[in-house]
């Protein structure tokens, strides 16, 4: 169908190993990486968690980090 987006994996909470390496794995053909991620204030900009790091500098497609409270 037309404009479908197409289901990808998706890591589940209860797997074993570490969160960032799981999103790599599950997006190694994904056109498009969604992130959540909780906005914390630094001194200078805001600061992203550990997951959202990594994620950003490793992953090889476009990622959107999505802030929430």
């Amino acid at each position: 169908m037309a404009g479908e987006v197409p289901r990808r994996r998706r890591p589940r909470a209860d797997e074993e190993g570490r969160p960032a390496q799981q999103l790599l794995d599950a997006s190694k053909d994904a056109g498009l990486l969604a992130v959540g991620c909780k906005i914390r204030p630094a001194r200078i900009g805001t600061h992203t968690g550990p997951v959202a790091h990594a994620v950003m500098h490793h992953v090889r497609c476009p990622v959107a980090i999505v802030p929430h409270e």
